[in-house]
């Protein structure tokens, strides 16, 4: 479906797309192609988000590509007559009601028009649509929404050897591979670690902070800070590598919420229902081989009146939260 026939006979004022809440470099890449194609055809676009860009691999994308994404607090509704939702739908999206989703999850979504295909990487759909618009990458620009597009395939296909990748993916990571600003790509892909990182791997081997049972590996890292909370995903990751292990999680208590990350390349773990069951499901979830959570504490917080509970307090209180997961985890990774 062509970008003019989803825009439809509307006027010629500028368009909002939306993500979800910290976008992964597939959300960023689809939302920077959907603006340059509407810059291609003379409309004006900007992009929003909720939470936070704080991946140190988002935010280098973001900051070599010149992708102009904002926050959602600086969204106002009377300045757009059209919304657009990429990789995500009303449900996890900044937007109640869109008029066009283009997402590749199985989801549903009750805007007028929408794209929801099974393909690994919703910029494998909008490569297809800048094909069908017959739009050339030219200008350093252009390339600059090629490499955008070729990594978002890339990572959630992770490097097209995830079970959800079809032919559509490999053949858009060939069709934009020519187009790629390679130096850019290196700096993206291998992108610096914060000094952080290793101060939080090295809280993950301590005694009492993980657990192994069967192919299922679970740790926490305790309290950190929000600055800090991308860590969780790039430790679960790199806990997956560790021989034997098919399924890692990685936990923290981020403020007032717990923070986890799951990884899992166990084909059959149903990523989704597993975050569902272990933690809340209104905020869990997850897709093929990746998910997480952020749910709140509530009564169990460790915080009290906008400020951390006394030091034994605390500890005494995560320990039996952490106790408490580490059980459930293991216990469902299982198949108990």
């Amino acid at each position: 479906m062509e970008l003019k026939e989803l825009l439809g006979p509307i006027a010629d004022g500028p368009v909002a797309i939306h993500t979800h809440n910290t976008p992964d470099p597939d959300a960023l890449a689809s939302a920077f192609g959907i603006q340059w194609m509407l810059k291609k055809n003379g409309r004006e676009s900007h992009i929003y988000y909720g939470g936070e860009i704080s991946h140190p691999q988002n935010k280098t994308m973001v900051n070599y590509l010149g992708i102009g994404a904002q926050r959602i607090e600086e969204f106002n509704e009377d300045n757009y007559e059209f919304n657009i939702i990429v990789d995500a739908t009303e449900s996890n999206s900044t937007i109640e009601k869109p008029d066009v989703v283009i997402d590749h999850h199985k989801s549903k979504s009750k805007a007028k028009k929408h794209i929801i295909e099974s393909v690994g990487a919703v910029s494998t759909i909008i490569y297809e649509m800048i094909n069908e618009l017959g739009l050339k990458f030219e200008d350093e620009y252009d390339l600059n929404v090629a490499t955008a597009l070729y990594i978002g395939v890339k990572t959630d296909t992770h490097d097209l050897l995830s079970d959800n990748t079809i032919d559509r993916d490999y053949e858009a990571s060939i069709g934009l591979l020519p187009f790629v600003d390679k130096k850019k790509l290196q700096s993206i892909i291998e992108y610096p670690l914060p000094a952080y990182f290793y101060e939080l791997e090295y809280e993950l081997q301590k005694e009492g902070n993980n657990k192994i049972e069967g192919s299922c590996w679970v740790g926490s890292v305790g309290v950190i800070a929000r600055a800090k909370r991308d860590a969780l995903p790039i430790l679960a990751e790199k806990m997956l590598r560790r021989e034997g292990i098919e399924t890692s999680v990685v936990m923290a208590v981020v403020g007032d919420v717990l923070d986890a990350s799951v990884r899992s390349t166990n084909a059959s773990l149903n990523v989704d229902q597993f975050c569902k069951k272990v933690f809340t499901k209104e905020y869990s979830g997850g897709k093929l081989g990746s998910g997480g959570t952020k749910s709140p504490l509530g009564v169990c917080s460790l915080e009290f009146d906008g400020k951390a509970l006394p030091d034994e307090i605390r500890n005494q209180m995560w320990n039996g939260i952490k106790e408490g997961l580490f059980y459930k985890i293991l216990h469902i990774a299982s198949g108990n």
